[in-house]
This record gives C-alpha cells, sequence and structure tokens, in this order.
C-alpha cells in the first residue's frame, strides 16, 4: 500500500514538471523587474546636449514608483563609469551595458537614442532582457521639434512607460527653480541640480531642496508636493531670506546662540527653517539686560523684519489732589501721568505735595526705581502717605527746612546747637574745673573762694542754658507738629 502511494507521488511530481508553464514570464509575475538605465545616445551632432540626461532622470522618476520595477539610479551608474575611467559614449557599447546590468543584477536594460531629420525631432526606446540580450519591446516617437520640446519629449517618455507596464498612469510636471543653484531630491532621490523638470506619477510627492556652501550643506526647502495629472506643478525657493532687525537702542543680537552682529542689522537666512532671535542691551556701565528673545521662521520665504522695544516706562496712577511728580528733579507732572522713553538703569521719583494756601511745597516721597528693558512700572499715587513725621516733631529746624524756610531753619538750629554748646560749656566748667578747686582741702583760700562764686554763676548760665535749648526745642516741634497736621489735611482732601 506505501509503495503505491510514493508510486503515485512521483507520477504527479513528474506530471507537474512536465506539463505546468515553468517559464520566466511566470517567475517575473511575482519578482520585482530590475531596470538599468542607460543614458541615450546623441546623434543630434550637437558638442553639448542636456536631453539624454533629461531622458534618463524622466524614464528612472516614473519608473521608480510603479510598484512591479525598481529602477538603479542613475548616480549609482555614473559612480560605476567613475571607477572603471568610463565615459558616458562607452555606453553605447553592448558589453560595457550588460556588464554595468550584472553588477547591479538587473533583469531589464532601458536605452536608445535621439536624433532630428527634416526638422522633426525621433526619440527611439528599447528595453532588451539581459540574460539573453534580446530586445523584447521598442517604440519609436517624432515630433516636431520646436520651442516645447521639453513638454513634447515628456508626453513621448509617457506614453512609452505606459505601453512597457501595461498600466495605464497619471502624470505631471513639477518645475523646481531656485534664486542660488540647489540640489534637487524627489522622494529622497538626488535628481541634479536647480533649476529642475521633473516627470512625475499623480499624487504626492516629497520635495527637498539642498544648498552647499563648501563642505557644508543646509536644506532650505522641504515640502509635499501633490502633482496633478497631465498639469505642471510650479516650485520656486529663494534660498536666502533678507531678515532686519532694529530696536529703540543699540542692541546685541543673537541667532541661535550665535553672536550676529549689533541693532540696526541687516543679513540673510537660509529659507525653510526656524530661528531663535535674542536682542541684549549693554548701558555704560557694560551692564547687560536681556532684552526680547522671539522664535522666526522662514519657511513662508517672506522677508522678515522685526523692532525691539528697549525703553521702560513709569505709570503713575490714582489721582491725588495737590499731589504731583517729578522725575531725577525733572519738570513737574500732573497725576495720572506717564514717564516713557526710559533707558534701562535707576531713577528717583519724587513727589510733591503743594499747598496752594500758603504758597508752599512739601516733598511728601522720594522713591528709587531700577528700570529693565520692555518694563512698565506701576505706582499708585494713591497709596502714598507722609513718612517723615516725627522727624518733624524732634528734630530741631526739620520743619522749617522742610517748609522751604532756610534762613528761618538755620536761625533756629544755630541757636540751637549754640544753646546747647553753652549748657554742655557750662556743666564741663563746674564739674571738672571750679568743682574740683572748691573740694581741695589744699588750695589757696582766695582761689578756693573765687573758684566758688564762678562755679555759682556757671551753674546758673547752665540752667539758663537748658532752658533755653528747651525752649528752641519746643518751638521747632510746634511749628513741626504745625506743618504734619498741614501735610496730612491736603493728603486727606
Amino acid at each position: 500500500m506505501k509503495k503505491r502511494t510514493c508510486l503515485k507521488g512521483l507520477i504527479l511530481c513528474f506530471v507537474l514538471i512536465t506539463v505546468y508553464p515553468w517559464n520566466s514570464s511566470s517567475w517575473e509575475a511575482t519578482v520585482k523587474k530590475d531596470i538599468l538605465i542607460i543614458p541615450f545616445t546623441n546623434k543630434c551632432g550637437y558638442e553639448y546636449d542636456y536631453l539624454s540626461e533629461f531622458i534618463s532622470h524622466a524614464i528612472f522618476t516614473l519608473l521608480k514608483d510603479v510598484p512591479e520595477y525598481t529602477c538603479i539610479s542613475p548616480i549609482k551608474l555614473y559612480e560605476f563609469m567613475k571607477e572603471r575611467d568610463y565615459n558616458s559614449p562607452d555606453l553605447d557599447d553592448p558589453n560595457i551595458y550588460f556588464n554595468a546590468a550584472k553588477y547591479f543584477k538587473s533583469k531589464i536594460v532601458i536605452r536608445g537614442e535621439y536624433y532630428e531629420e527634416d526638422g522633426d525631432m525621433y526619440v527611439c526606446f528599447e528595453a532588451i532582457h539581459v540574460n539573453d540580450t534580446e530586445k523584447f519591446f521598442s517604440r519609436e516617437f517624432h515630433f516636431k521639434k520646436d520651442m516645447e520640446i521639453i513638454k513634447r519629449l515628456e508626453k513621448c517618455i509617457f506614453e512609452f512607460i505606459c505601453m512597457f507596464t501595461g498600466i495605464k498612469l497619471e502624470y505631471g510636471v513639477l518645475k523646481v527653480t531656485a534664486h542660488y543653484p540647489c540640489i534637487l531630491y524627489v522622494d529622497n532621490e538626488n535628481l541634479g541640480e536647480t533649476p529642475g523638470r521633473v516627470q512625475l506619477l499623480a499624487g504626492k510627492h516629497t520635495l527637498r531642496l539642498d544648498y552647499k556652501e563648501g563642505n557644508e550643506i543646509n536644506t532650505v526647502h522641504n515640502t509635499v508636493v501633490d502633482i496633478q495629472n497631465e498639469k505642471e506643478t510650479p516650485v520656486s525657493s529663494r534660498v536666502f531670506i533678507p531678515v532686519v532687525v532694529d530696536a529703540e537702542l543699540e542692541c546685541l543680537l543673537f541667532i541661535n546662540n550665535e553672536y550676529a552682529g549689533v541693532t540696526p542689522y541687516k543679513g540673510l537666512l537660509f529659507s525653510g527653517r526656524e530661528y531663535k532671535v535674542k536682542a541684549i542691551y549693554t548701558d555704560a556701565s557694560k551692564k547687560e539686560y536681556y532684552v526680547q528673545e522671539e522664535k522666526i521662521s522662514t519657511i513662508s520665504e517672506r522677508d522678515i523684519t522685526l523692532y525691539v522695544p528697549v525703553k521702560g516706562k513709569i505709570n503713575v496712577v490714582n489721582q491725588k489732589k495737590n499731589l504731583k511728580a517729578s522725575l531725577n528733579k525733572g519738570q513737574l507732572q500732573e497725576i495720572p501721568c506717564s514717564f516713557e522713553d526710559l533707558i534701562p538703569g535707576q531713577y528717583k521719583l519724587s513727589f510733591i505735595l503743594f499747598d496752594n494756601l500758603y504758597n508752599k511745597k512739601f516733598i511728601l516721597k522720594k522713591e528709587l526705581i531700577k528700570i529693565k528693558p520692555q518694563d512698565t512700572v506701576k505706582i499708585d499715587a494713591g497709596m502714598i502717605e507722609f513718612q517723615n513725621a516725627w522727624g518733624l516733631l524732634f528734630i530741631p529746624s526739620a520743619s522749617q527746612y522742610y517748609n522751604r524756610e532756610p534762613l528761618k531753619g538755620t536761625i533756629l538750629l544755630s541757636s540751637f546747637l549754640a544753646s546747647l554748646l553753652g549748657t554742655v560749656t557750662c556743666y564741663a566748667l563746674v564739674e571738672f574745673v571750679f568743682k574740683p578747686i572748691v573740694e581741695n582741702k589744699n588750695a589757696p583760700y582766695e582761689e578756693a573762694i573765687r573758684a566758688r562764686d564762678n562755679a555759682i554763676m556757671t551753674e546758673k548760665f547752665f540752667y539758663r542754658g537748658i532752658a533755653l535749648t528747651a525752649l528752641i526745642g519746643i518751638c521747632s516741634a510746634i511749628d513741626g507738629g504745625i506743618t504734619m497736621n498741614r501735610i496730612r489735611s491736603l493728603l486727606s482732601e
């Protein structure tokens, strides 16, 4: 029984091997077709011609998006030729391009030629199997040579791809320009330098432009483009975007934490990026004030203009009758008021109380205010109180000077000091001069009597001095009390 089963299995395998069409085409249906595109031969007789490279890139760009095919990049083919010291004309030799195909393990070679005849342009396409070196597909197109040769050539290439793949494709054209030469990438494939015109399958594709400056490469454009069927999509990049930064005062400018210069600043930044701009103000004492940090974007490729305010201001609010404000002993202003355009630094703000009845004015308060860049300091005048009240009572002549009566204050202060000094002097004479002589038993009688009389007389002057000093102090305190009450009365109005 087992022998019969094994025999049936062998017979079935023999039938499958001999009857089922195991040929190369059936394998190609399941395996991707690797294609090597050879630059087309220029038979127009031109010394320089860009059509060969254009055709190769166009075929590569279209076929690489077809799921059943993979293509060897033209850049890889160029590297293959460079390693072996081949030139473009050498690729007309079948031995060389077949060796290249075997090197890249490609199954199909697409090549061709173009020439001019009677004012018409002819383009021939060939597809060759690498294994048997047989041409299995070819097409020839011709069109009138005129100013729209590129558009006509694009249409021929597309028709060839549709015939070759047997797939109805929708395509469009991406036209890329830049103000400076850039490396063009579409779907991460290097397609040469700008300006470039690329035939693409309809749909979304990634576009990137890299600007090379020395050994440094900067991406200046990175976006997704939507290619429409049979339409041209133009994309342009300025590469560099003008940037102007100005400030109220000269500031140090940093872009992405790198020193860029001082304001006013004019420069160029790469497009397609985001930057961080920071301004720092330095005063006369070399003290640095952080002013502003702002993010800017050059993705939209519009000119960028920034204005950096540096100066600060002081706002005095809440109106109060009879009260005015002055900054650094400048002009008096009615409250509410604003002191603007202040350079960063320290300022002295004074509040002056006016007594219109007696034509007097009192310095009610002095305040030191530190202004930082773009700073707005708010002072509430309604919260201001008289702070020197007790000083007017207990400091002789303080109220007179506070009332701006310097003559009166000077006389009062001089009298107070003279009386106080006289009193102290009398006390010192009695205690340290006359009294020791009187108490000395060995002192001569006449000298002791004279010292006693002088001590009695000096003591009288001492008590008179105390009385006079107290009187002057009381008068000053009364004057201070009157001034204090007057100020409080004016503040309560």
